[in-house]
């Protein structure tokens, strides 16, 4: 039996494919589908446990490619007004991409992945400094794109050109 004012699986399951298709009829995008952006957001949503609406969406140009259109989703906790989170997503066409949290290099200060979120548990440690080995990532911790991103500064010890 479902709680008072509780929505059932298949109620939340319709509510959200007519996010997407809303989202597809309203947004079309010759770039990057609405209908990936949307199921982005809803992948962060779920992931975290808030609600779409707290999930912003918008297009990753420095992380972008030719055959990839990443996107950047901004998730407000609804519980602490004052903490967010910034996500990567290199190609949210795909269910199983990884999703990167972004946060300063500490070298440089640019916004780039530093740690790869696949459950709500890998965020424990999000405010943790980041050691990052001789190699730049690929450790305990560290996000596997952190040393070769395109966020990075131009003077970084880190980045595509380091």
């Amino acid at each position: 039996m479902t709680p008072a004012g509780a929505a059932t699986l298949a109620e939340r399951a319709r509510r959200a494919a007519a996010m997407v298709r809303a989202a597809v009829e309203a947004e079309p995008d010759p770039r990057l589908h609405a209908s990936e952006r949307v199921r982005a957001r809803l992948r962060i949503a779920s992931l975290l446990g808030i609600p779409p609406t707290a999930v912003t969406v918008a297009d990753d140009d420095r992380r972008a490619t030719l055959a990839h259109a990443a996107v950047i989703l901004a998730a407000a906790d609804p519980a602490d007004p004052a903490a967010s989170y910034r996500f990567s997503i290199a190609d949210p066409f795909y269910d199983d991409d990884t999703v990167r949290l972004l946060g300063a290099c500490p070298v440089c200060g640019a916004e780039v992945p530093v740690r790869d979120i696949a459950n709500l548990a890998d965020l424990a440690d999000a405010d943790r400094p980041l050691e990052i080995p001789d190699c730049g990532s690929g450790s305990e911790g560290v996000s596997y794109s952190f040393a070769d991103d395109r966020g990075h500064s131009g003077a970084c010890t880190y980045g595509p050109g380091a």
